[in-house]
């Protein structure tokens, strides 16, 4: 899969009966463990409530993207906004003289290219 900066959010509505919410762009691990996602939410007020992985939600893969799956229903008519969000360290190390295989160079590839033109 490759990145588009621009295809990078995505923005749902609840219903108020639903806990699983798809997203179709690409997640990088970070050092921690977790995904390069922030997940938050957007109430009618204006409020904003940002969630923690692993504690609010889980991540579940699909070969393109994945699915934000919350521990509790968010309530209806709360905006979801799910958002690709990659730390600016260099995730893969590489070796002088070393030919790295073709996922390694397109991930990091892809992690440069997020880098430098995704402007949140």
């Amino acid at each position: 899969m490759s990145v588009d900066p621009a295809d990078c959010l995505t923005i749902l509505r609840a219903d108020g009966s639903g806990k699983s919410f798809s997203f179709d762009f690409r997640l990088f691990m970070k050092a921690d463990g977790d995904h390069t996602i922030q997940v938050l939410s957007l109430a009618a007020d204006g409020t904003y409530t940002t969630y923690k992985e692993n504690k609010d939600y889980t991540i579940k893969w699909q070969k393109q993207g994945g699915i934000v799956e919350f521990q509790s229903t968010p309530a209806k008519d709360l905006f979801i906004i799910m958002k690709s969000a990659v730390p600016m360290t260099q995730h893969y190390q590489f070796q002088t003289g070393q030919i790295p295989d073709g996922f390694v160079l397109t991930g990091a590839l892809d992690d440069l290219t997020m880098k430098t033109n995704v402007d949140w």
